[in-house]
């Protein structure tokens, strides 16, 4: 089944996997919050539903190499609504996104964004389907944005970006 959540869940141990016991089952955000908030290093989350269409987010992670460390979140097989976000991964080094099907059908800043210091980070395999125009031009999609040119080393193989009409 689902579980509707009352606030993010805050991840602050390091290598924790994160998956649910049955096929389908998953997480749904509140308005306002992420569905996960990673500030351990090496966190995977795998095999989820997650609907975020209502909140801030599915994920987001974050690393200032002093008191938290993202760096090294793996999202791998995710089936995700999107909120104001799927996933933002500001400053996260060696972040992997691969095999997720993300929707976003609310107008938000949408998509994968991994921001400053990204270097490591694989985006491969993805499918994301946009039922709505993106709410920010800055943003949409996958974002790969760098503080400088060398901190970005992002691979984006076998993504498939589908935009429909509803």
């Amino acid at each position: 089944g689902t579980i509707t959540l009352t606030q993010s869940v805050v991840v602050s141990s390091p290598g924790v996997t994160i998956t649910c016991a049955s096929p389908g089952d998953g997480l749904q955000a509140v308005p306002g919050w992420y569905i996960f908030e990673v500030y351990a290093e090496n966190v995977t989350v795998t095999h989820l539903n997650l609907d975020a269409s209502n909140g801030a987010g599915a994920v987001y992670a974050f690393s200032d190499d002093v008191t938290y460390d993202g760096d090294g979140i793996h999202l791998i097989a995710n089936t995700v609504e999107c909120g104001a976000n799927c996933a933002f991964l500001p400053t996260v080094q060696d972040a992997v996104v691969a095999d997720n099907h993300f929707t976003e059908s609310v107008a938000g800043n949408t998509g994968v964004h991994l921001q400053g210091d990204a270097t490591g980070a694989v985006v491969t395999g993805n499918t994301l389907v946009a039922t709505v125009p993106t709410g920010n031009a800055a943003f949409g999609a996958i974002t790969v944005e760098s503080l400088t040119a060398s901190d970005a080393v992002a691979c984006l193989e076998r993504t498939r970006l589908v935009v429909e009409t509803r």
